[in-house]
């Protein structure tokens, strides 16, 4: 499916031919617990067998229930590892402060978990904030990085994310009083899972091409785990995602097999991704038209015969 030139930017709109539809899965994990890392305690999933990917949320702090159960589509060929990071989901035995919520903790509990799960290589799937964290765990540890998957990945630098917060902020503005009001409630503050699924809604449904697709996206949370994660986000974002990073020069020097997926109508712009798929030499792009932030929902006969076909390219 991939031509072998060196970058090469793949569109698609609708394919007939391809034999993934849009099915739900319904499956139980064959395995599930805790890992202690540390001062966390990692909550984690696994489905399938075969080679080992390791699923990275987005957020931060959003948990990897909202992937749930379409990405299981992946579970037929390989081995899929969900797991919450620290402050997120399940993963709620540690304190939440600038000195426990960073990248670098976030980096060694990947490792950790990789380590514990006795994996010596992985395939890495980011998902928005799991694409930055997938790219920072490939910098520090490009040794144990089979291949590495960003679908719809936050920007790899400061520049690239003013520009998201910039297209952000003018799509949620005919929402915003809403999202204000409802921010401001009782039960928001108390963490009310249907007034926090309620705000999620409203604000992904600016991320579909088609509003209406939010639908399908599992946001329910307990209490604690919207409360957490919604303090795990403004620490990210008062501390990494303030300061001038640029991974950039960092990404030009890894030669990890890197598939870029990226929807037309994403907030994250275009050229963020281009960015990453220039620096990183061994990498491709997809662009899916008629989507946004959320393929696996919005075009997933795309989105997963693109990933198998390129899992089959690097499980060796």
């Amino acid at each position: 499916m991939f031509l072998n030139y060196r970058k090469f930017i793949i569109i698609y709109l609708f394919i007939s031919f391809c034999i993934i539809s849009k099915v739900i899965i319904a499956v139980e994990p064959k395995e599930k617990g805790y890992l202690n890392i540390g001062d966390a305690k990692l909550y984690y999933q696994t489905f399938g067998n075969g080679e080992p990917i390791i699923i990275l949320h987005g957020g931060p702090g959003l948990g990897f229930g909202y992937l749930l159960p379409q990405m299981l589509q992946l579970s037929s060929t390989h081995e899929l590892i969900f797991y919450d990071q620290r402050g997120s989901g399940k993963s709620l035995h540690t304190s939440i402060n600038e000195q426990t919520i960073n990248m670098k903790r976030f980096i060694a509990d990947l490792d950790a978990l990789r380590k514990d799960l006795g994996y010596k290589k992985i395939t890495l799937l980011g998902h928005s904030w799991g694409g930055l964290l997938a790219m920072n765990y490939a910098i520090a540890y490009p040794q144990n990085v089979r291949a590495m998957i960003l679908a719809n990945s936050a920007p790899a630098s400061r520049a690239e994310f003013i520009k998201f917060i910039t297209e952000y902020d003018k799509r949620t503005k005919p929402i915003s009083d809403e999202l204000h009001k409802m921010h401001d409630s009782p039960q928001f503050m108390s963490g009310d899972p249907e007034t926090i699924k309620k705000y999620y809604s409203l604000i992904f449904s600016t991320y579909f091409a088609d509003p209406d697709d939010v639908e399908e996206l599992s946001l329910q949370q307990t209490p604690l785990a919207a409360l957490n994660g919604f303090k795990v986000a403004s620490i990210m974002q008062k501390t990494y995602l303030s300061n001038q990073f640029n991974l950039l020069p960092a990404l030009a020097k890894l030669k990890v097999p890197t598939l870029i997926i990226h929807g037309a109508e994403d907030l994250v712009p275009l050229s963020s991704d281009e960015q990453i798929n220039n620096a990183i030499i061994n990498s491709q792009l997809l662009l899916i038209e008629d989507c946004g932030h959320f393929p696996y929902i919005e075009q997933p006969t795309v989105f997963f015969t693109v990933i198998e076909n390129f899992l089959k390219e690097n499980d060796a």
